[in-house]
């Protein structure tokens, strides 16, 4: 069975390469002992575990972060390029999705590679949540995010419920999950902190595997997407994630292409029908 290294770098050994690891928190999918991978998050150490808002893990399990991007692009924190970056469900926090990619663009090198796994919002706490759509993502980056907004943060800790992933695969939940008591006066509480100058960490964009390619299409059709479609693997049966390998590239006719393959991959995959 290929693990989610092989499905984020492909056939790349971290050994001889020069990485980036984005938001690692407790769990670095590139250890250091794998090669030389710096640790990039939001914040440094100390910050993120002040922020850290989890019932399972210790914020003292968070590891100790190389680079803060915060308010900075991010080619002026990591003071050079790389050949490869990898973030394992972190794309859904950036507060401005055109931009984060289009960061991560200006710091690799001529067909490097930026590795995703995305939480498939049917099988996760966002179940109930509505698909983030390209008005939200335009407006995000028009206006320049760096931080979430009221909106992205409201709608994150408001709009969550408990889960069971194997019940989200046998039957439909949309209709059966309960409302949370005291979830909306939190997300308000939250918002509050965020007026107040504090970071407030949310799932700012909500994705299907569908979806996402939506999304990837309209920022090609915009002339926002600087990346081809190296590899597209839709969620598997049981799982709650997909993953996609982008590689830098500038030649819009080879990035239409890649996506038209994703679609295809897609298309034959074996999950559940999607509102996409």
């Amino acid at each position: 069975m290929i693990d989610r290294r092989t499905r984020l770098l492909g056939t790349r050994d971290p050994a001889g390469l020069n990485g980036l690891e984005i938001g690692p928190s407790h769990a670095p999918l590139i250890a250091k002992t794998a090669g030389p991978v710096r640790y990039v998050d939001y914040a440094l150490t100390d910050e993120l575990r002040r922020n850290f808002i989890s019932a399972q893990v210790s914020p003292d399990r968070i590891v100790e972060v190389d680079i803060a991007w915060g308010d900075n692009r991010l080619k002026d924190a990591v003071g050079g390029t790389v050949d490869y970056v990898v973030a394992s469900h972190v794309i859904e926090h950036a507060p401005d999705l055109v931009g984060w990619l289009a960061e991560i663009r200006e710091v690799l090198v001529p067909g490097g590679l930026l590795g995703l796994a995305i939480p498939d919002r049917r099988f996760t706490f966002d179940l109930l949540r509505p698909q983030s759509t390209l008005g939200e993502m335009v407006e995000a980056h028009l206006l320049g995010y760096r931080r979430p907004s009221i909106r992205q943060v409201f709608d994150s800790h408001a709009g969550t419920r408990p889960v069971d992933l194997s019940e989200a695969w046998s039957r439909d939940l949309t209709r059966t999950l309960q409302p949370v008591a005291g979830k909306r006066a939190k997300a308000m509480g939250l918002v509050r902190d965020l007026q107040g100058g504090r970071y407030v960490d949310s799932h700012c964009w909500v994705f299907t595997p569908a979806s996402f390619l939506d999304q990837l299409e309209a920022m090609l059709e915009l002339g926002w997407l600087g990346y081809a479609v190296e590899h597209f693997h839709p969620t598997d049966e049981g799982d709650m994630e997909f993953h996609v390998r982008l590689v830098a590239e500038d030649d819009a006719a080879v990035i239409g292409r890649s996506l038209a393959a994703a679609l295809e991959a897609l298309a034959g995959a074996a999950v559940p029908p999607e509102d996409a």
